[in-house]
Formats: structure tokens, C-alpha cells, sequence
């Protein structure tokens, strides 16, 4: 009863600072945005069309310099494959991750009637063995990834302010690092990126 009281706090608390870190992070969108096209104005050379801050809500309405066209469709029709190929993959690994959590069972048995009958015994022992092992895996990787979250946090909430710097949204962070920890080999660098 003790620990339940004490999760449903830690939720409590881990859901308010969420909340107050999000509501903050709006009220400074448009300045995030300011300094996001800036940057992007230094970096695009050779430009061509004059397009005007005051085009993106909420920006303080100082001109962009010129951006070349053929560039930014060249960059939008590459992010537009990879945006729909990603969205297909994932749609793809959710649609048969569902099947397969729902009805691996069948397919396991239908999979043993293509072995000889004095190999399907042990077929099954090495198939329960994998079962156990990714089992093992997944509870492995989601504890990994809650104990990334919940050390980040108290890194960025509390550790670097001994250093005077005061970072943004580190519960957003947090969580972010975590789930990226679940990425094998690229994601433990993407998090350490951020």
C-alpha cells in the first residue's frame, strides 16, 4: 500500500513538472522559433526569394534574407520520402508486432508442422527458450530506459544547477533520453547529443 501511495505521488509530481515545463515551453515557442530561422539563415547560402519573418505567426517581424528555392524543394522532397518511408515502416513493425502478439501462437504451430515429428519436441523447447530470452530482452530494455529517464532528470534538474546553468523542459529531456536508450547502437549517441 506504502509503495503504491508513493507511485501514485511520484506520478503525481513527474505529471505537474510535465505540465509546468510544457506550458513554458509554448509561452517560448516563438522566440525558439526566431532563433531557429536565424541560425537556418546563416547556414543557407546563395539565396534567391526574399521571404518576410511576419509569414510565421508569432516572430517579431524582422525580414529573412533570400533563400534558394531549389534547394528547399530539393530538401522538402527528400524529407517527404524519408518522412513517408519511416511512417511506412513503423506502420508496418506496429501492424506486425500486433499480429504477432495476438496470435504468435498459431504461427509457432503452423511453423512445426513444416519440421519431422522427432524434431518438433525439441523445436518447441528451443522456441520456448527464445520466448523466455526476448522476454528477458524487453523487460531489460524498458528498465534501462526508466532508469536513463529518472537519472538524466535528477542530472538536469539538480546536477548541473550546481554549476549555475538552469536547463529547459528536463523532464522532456529525460524522457526523451530514455526511449532513445532503447535504440541499440545509434541511440545511446543520439541521446548523448542531446
Amino acid at each position: 500500500l506504502l509503495s503504491l501511495a508513493t507511485l501514485g505521488l511520484l506520478i503525481t509530481l513527474v505529471v505537474q513538472v510535465t505540465a509546468t515545463q510544457g506550458q513554458g515551453f509554448v509561452a517560448h515557442l516563438p522566440g525558439y522559433l526566431n532563433n531557429a530561422v536565424d541560425n537556418i539563415n546563416t547556414l543557407i547560402a546563395p539565396t534567391t526569394v526574399q521571404i518576410p519573418k511576419d509569414a510565421i505567426p508569432g516572430l517579431n517581424g524582422k525580414a529573412l534574407p533570400n533563400i534558394n528555392i531549389g534547394a528547399v524543394l530539393s530538401f522538402a522532397a527528400t524529407f517527404a520520402t524519408s518522412t513517408g518511408q519511416g511512417l511506412l515502416d513503423f506502420l508496418l513493425t506496429f501492424v506486425s508486432t500486433i499480429y504477432l502478439l495476438l496470435d504468435g501462437h498459431h504461427l509457432a504451430s503452423g511453423l512445426q508442422r513444416f519440421f519431422p515429428l522427432e524434431h518438433r519436441q525439441r523445436l518447441g523447447e528451443v522456441m520456448q527458450k527464445i520466448r523466455h530470452a526476448w522476454g528477458n530482452y524487453i523487460r531489460a530494455q524498458l528498465f534501462l530506459a526508466a532508469l536513463m529517464s529518472v537519472a538524466s532528470w535528477l542530472v538536469l534538474q539538480f546536477g548541473v544547477a550546481l554549476f549555475g546553468i538552469q536547463i529547459h523542459f528536463a523532464v522532456a529531456l529525460a524522457i526523451a533520453i530514455g526511449l532513445l536508450e532503447t535504440i541499440p547502437v545509434i541511440g545511446p549517441l543520439v541521446a548523448l547529443a542531446l
